[in-house]
């Protein structure tokens, strides 16, 4: 991800923090063509692979699951939950994975996971929910 490069590969915390608060408009900039460039290097649309992987929908990209599905029916497509999600409140993560749940149907070829942290305390919860 252009902005992760960014941050940790080019610049580091502290700068990135610095260049984000007096130049925001410049380091966007950046991303937007790393972006674009990525973009045109990772071509997968024609790509002999029968499965996506770690595709990660918006609310975190620019894209939704749905969109994802029409650009390359007929592959399997394993999808990152949105980590942003998981900080939301149970109301809103419920909301977020019945929308998933939509934009996937009918639900062939599709796979859900998490390949990010999930916070402690919704694992707690989860965890405290399942005994119940």
């Amino acid at each position: 991800m252009p902005l992760h490069t960014i941050l940790y590969e080019y610049m580091g915390v502290e700068r990135f923090a610095i260049e984000w608060s007096q130049r925001r408009d410049r380091i966007l900039r950046l991303h937007e063509l790393m972006t674009r460039n990525q973009r045109r290097a990772y071509e997968i649309g024609a790509s002999p692979l029968d499965w996506i992987e770690a595709l990660t929908p918006a609310p975190d990209t620019d894209m939704t699951l749905a969109a994802a599905r029409a650009a390359w029916p007929g592959k399997i497509q394993f999808i990152n939950f949105p980590s942003s999600v998981h900080l939301e409140t149970d109301e809103r993560i419920r909301q977020t994975t019945m929308e998933l749940l939509l934009e996937a149907a009918p639900g062939d070829r599709f796979i859900v996971g998490i390949t990010e942290n999930v916070p402690e305390n919704r694992r707690l919860d989860q965890y405290q929910y399942r005994r119940r």
